[in-house]
């Protein structure tokens, strides 16, 4: 990785981001913050730690304006810096500032705003209350996954088909997808099945036959879920925001927590037609974005290899991990060659190339820990 290009793409960053009002990680600040911590890791660079420290001070500056005049995207703000201060406190820039405090500080708000998410019935992962939830299973905290498991038991039923059905909002097309979907349900259970009560177990196994039995009977644009999406989203059908491959890893996810081997062998079959499917979805996609593009695909096939074992999977992820690093390095080089000024949306995390750098950095570097944003680990 050239460090004179990377530079190219410090200077823009820390100038497009310095007046932002977003203080998210997805096309905020803190996808700034994360950019310059990841830099510093990768070339130990003095220069980035103290970049990284005057970034995330105007944060949180910024941060308690908002709180003072709260608009209804507050709650994604505070989960994206309570997750990037969760991964920035244990390294050099604790030095600087009190991160483990202030992340107390505003758990506690988090933590204010998860009954309101359960009087509306909004547990969507990223646009309503899932998102908080997801936070607080990442870092366990016992109230409130009390309080999500209690809703979820209330507010399901089994159907005609014996499968469990989450009743939230009336006519609404069933999503299954882990950013909008049942499958971040499976996920959250998993997560939290170690920590908590037993009786969870049938209520995760539930939920895995639920989106199991969504399987389509025959191929459909080469989706394998009858999951809801507009006409205009064909890659969505595989990309992370969407698509199988997430709904894939929360069952594997699932059925670890279960110790059920042979459900995870029963997924084999459909895995083997998803690697078929991605070589097409490699051929064709130019977007490297974490959230829409190909850096999101790389990034869930690396969480689902160590579950599906296939050569087939290990290989076609290590050749495109290849072509994929080439191709973002070689746009990298582009725009520093010809001076381009970019946008917010070309530079940022969940859409623009400091997104797939940092996936290419937390590789090198063996952590990922910004995945979590995305609901993965292992």
């Amino acid at each position: 990785m050239n460090q004179q290009t990377v530079a190219y793409l410090k200077d823009q960053l820390s100038s497009a981001f310095r007046e932002t009002i977003r203080n998210d990680i997805g096309m905020g600040k803190a996808g700034a913050v994360l950019f310059f911590w990841y830099s510093y890791r990768q070339f130990n660079n003095e220069e980035d730690l103290k970049t990284c420290a005057t970034l995330l001070e105007e944060l949180l500056e910024n941060l308690n304006k908002s709180l003072q005049n709260p608009t209804s995207f507050i709650f994604v703000e505070l989960t994206e810096v309570c997750y990037l201060l969760s991964i920035l406190e244990s390294s050099d820039l604790n030095k600087i500032i009190a991160l483990d405090e202030i992340r107390n500080d505003l758990e506690k708000i988090l933590k204010e705003t998860t009954s309101k998410f359960i009087t509306v019935k909004n547990l969507d992962p990223y646009s309503g209350g899932g998102y908080i939830f997801n936070y607080f299973a990442d870092n366990y905290d016992k109230a409130t996954s009390a309080l999500f498991i209690n809703f979820i038991k209330e507010n399901s039923y089994t159907n005609s088909k014996e499968n469990l059905v989450l009743s939230l909002k009336k006519d609404e097309p069933i999503q299954l997808g882990i950013t909008h979907g049942l499958s971040f349900i499976v996920l959250y259970l998993s997560k939290i099945a170690p920590y908590t009560d037993p009786d969870i177990l049938p209520l995760l196994a539930s939920f895995c036959r639920t989106i199991v039995s969504q399987r389509r009977a025959k191929d459909h644009e080469g989706s394998l879920f009858s999951e809801y999406l507009e006409d205009d989203l064909k890659n969505s059908k595989i990309s992370l925001c969407y698509g199988d491959l997430g709904i894939f890893y929360s069952l594997y996810r699932g059925y670890e927590i279960l110790e059920d081997d042979q459900k995870m062998k029963e997924l084999t079959p459909y895995m083997i037609k998803e690697v078929n499917r991605l070589e097409e979805y490699f051929k064709n996609t130019e977007d490297t974005s974490l959230l829409y593009g190909s850096g999101g695909v790389l990034l869930l096939l690396y969480f689902l290899k160590p579950y599906v074992q296939l050569p087939e999977l290990n290989s076609l992820y290590e050749k495109q991990l290849g072509i994929y690093r080439q191709k973002v390095l070689t746009t990298l080089a582009d725009y520093c060659n010809k001076n381009t000024l970019l946008s917010k949306k070309e530079l940022s995390f969940s859409q623009g190339i400091s997104g797939s750098l940092i996936l290419l950095m937390g590789l090198e570097q063996n952590n990922l820990s910004s995945a979590k944003l995305f609901y993965l680990d292992h």
